[in-house]
């Protein structure tokens, strides 16, 4: 199965888990949420919806209408949210054009909602229609809100965490506004239904090294790259359904604090458990053991259940006998990508049996075995990976040398076993 195929099964999992944003929608991190009476007038202060994460303040992820890539110099605005610089006209960066910009919130929404009749969506094109950049100032709202992500909310439903973007009403008009458009139809690379083709796919975020707003897995953007007069995605058809799918899975495993997620060299590495095949799920242990064989085992009940399951396939023992359902019918997927400008490269792509990973780990572990063992027990591949990094780099420190010198093609062929061994 492809990598775009393999992340779209994954997305419908993780749809049926609550996990990821619906279609059309995508998940990001907002700064403030501003109060709206009624009539469209200001409620009091933003509310700082942020938590400390380490020592920075992050902001909440919500899901809100997507957002999506704006190259070019012509300002493109969300729908019912943006950063402070779109949606209030005010940003703390001198050269940004944050009068540009509001006019292009101002005319999306002003085009969209002048038939709404829905008290909320009323109330957010009274407030953006009256709302002047000077007012940020005149009302006190806090400076450190500036270029951050804000949302709108009714004051009368704001400790309901209701926002105006979650209102039915809203979710009904994005849908028509998604729908509405000459768009080219094709059959689906992944799919295979012949459904509206995704010209630009959603932005790719959270890849160690790539662009802050985004990089990309598909994009056509030069002629020298189109074939027979097809334009940007049309050259590789992907319905606007899957591109949504695979990029919102992928956003999901990348985002900050995911367990599905380790870092390689420069190679931003994801990995995940297909279960679907068989009637139990042991996907998350099978996720936590891969985890475990890479970071070590932590102290968690849930890490010396883990532990228990490594030491017995390092001692010879063979899965299907004593974990049958993580043996067989559990797919695996490992996945790692590397920045390249604004795209992605693929470093590395393996999917296979967990049963089968597990043995090439077992067979791995017998060969570096050596007697007497080490004091701190048998070492995880991270610490293979840093004995490989190049030590004469300057402030080397062997807790971090993946992310020092890169060396994802040694881990790769421990998985795959494609050195020949």
């Amino acid at each position: 199965m492809s990598v775009l195929a393999s992340l779209v099964r994954a997305y419908d999992r993780m749809a049926d888990r609550h996990e990821v944003p619906p279609f059309g929608y995508s998940s990001e991190e907002i700064g403030f949420v501003i109060s709206l009476n009624e009539d469209g007038t200001s409620a009091g202060l933003p509310i700082d919806v942020r938590a400390t994460a380490g020592k920075r303040l992050r902001g909440r992820r919500l899901s809100v209408p997507a957002s999506f890539k704006r190259p070019g110099i012509t300002p493109r605005a969300f729908f019912l949210w943006d950063n402070t610089a779109f949606a209030l006209g005010v940003s703390a960066k001198e050269g940004k054009d944050a009068a540009s910009r509001f006019q292009a919130f101002l005319e999306l929404h002003a085009r969209a909602l002048r038939d709404a009749d829905d008290p909320g969506l009323k109330a957010f094109l009274r407030f953006i229609e009256a709302w002047r950049p000077e007012d940020f100032l005149r009302l006190g709202w806090p400076d450190e809100m500036k270029d951050l992500n804000v949302v709108f909310a009714l004051n009368s439903e704001r400790l309901s965490g209701i926002n105006i973007h979650d209102r039915p009403a809203a979710r009904s008009l994005w849908a028509r506004l998604l729908a509405d458009g000459d768009k080219s139809k094709a059959v689906c690379m992944i799919s295979g239904d012949d459904a509206p083709v995704a010209r630009l796919h959603p932005a790719i975020k959270s890849v160690w090294g790539a662009q802050i707003a985004g990089a990309s897995i598909v994009s056509f953007n030069l002629e020298a790259s189109e074939s027979y007069c097809h334009v940007q995605g049309d050259n590789a058809p992907v319905s606007e359904a899957a591109a949504f799918a695979y990029t919102a899975a992928l956003n999901k495993f990348l985002e900050t604090g995911s367990r599905n997620r380790i870092q390689i060299g420069d190679a931003s590495t994801v990995f995940w458990a297909d279960a679907s095949c068989v009637d139990a799920d042991p996907t998350s242990i099978a996720e936590d053991a891969f985890l475990a064989m890479f970071n070590g085992i932590d102290e968690s009940a849930d890490g010396q259940k883990v532990g228990a399951i490594l030491a017995k396939i390092r001692n010879g023992e063979r899965l299907e006998d004593f974990a049958p359902g993580l043996a067989k019918g559990v797919r695996f997927h490992v996945l790692g990508l590397a920045p390249n400008a604004a795209r992605l490269s693929v470093r590395f792509w393996l999917e296979d049996e967990f049963g089968r990973l597990a043995e090439n780990y077992r067979r791995f572990a017998d060969d570096m075995t050596i007697e007497p063992p080490p004091r701190g027990g048998n070492p995880p591949l991270w610490r293979f990976l840093a004995e490989t990094a190049c030590q004469s780099a300057p402030n080397f420190d062997p807790q971090s040398a993946c992310k020092i010198d890169p060396c994802p093609a040694r881990f790769f062929a421990c998985l795959a076993r494609s050195c020949g061994a």
